[in-house]
């Protein structure tokens, strides 16, 4: 059905300990926190406003660890360990900072 089809394509899987975890999307609640958050983290760290600056904070971002990949909800990386932005689909490079919005 649409519904599960649906369903499926919005939830987020991982790979941990070489276990298939398919998690929900977050309700509406949550979802809400989870984007202000990442917003006022994004002006704050990421572009320096009323905040430190010297970070990239992404949401949702795929990282790989050997056959471990996991998505966290939001995290950080000091821009002196990865200068850059990165430009590809996934990251191997563990951040400073993790969040995950319950």
């Amino acid at each position: 059905p649409a519904t599960l089809a649906a369903a499926i394509a919005m939830s987020v899987a991982e790979i941990v300990g070489g276990e298939l975890c398919a998690t929900r999307p977050l309700p509406p609640l949550p979802n809400v926190a989870r984007m202000g958050l990442g917003a006022i983290l994004g002006w704050a760290c990421h572009l320096g406003r009323n905040g430190p600056g010297g970070w990239w904070v992404l949401k949702l971002i795929q990282l790989r660890f050997g056959p471990d990949v996991v998505v966290p909800d939001i995290a950080g990386w000091r821009k002196t360990r990865m200068p850059r932005r990165p430009d590809t689909a996934y990251l191997s490079l563990a951040p400073d900072w993790v969040c995950e919005v319950l």
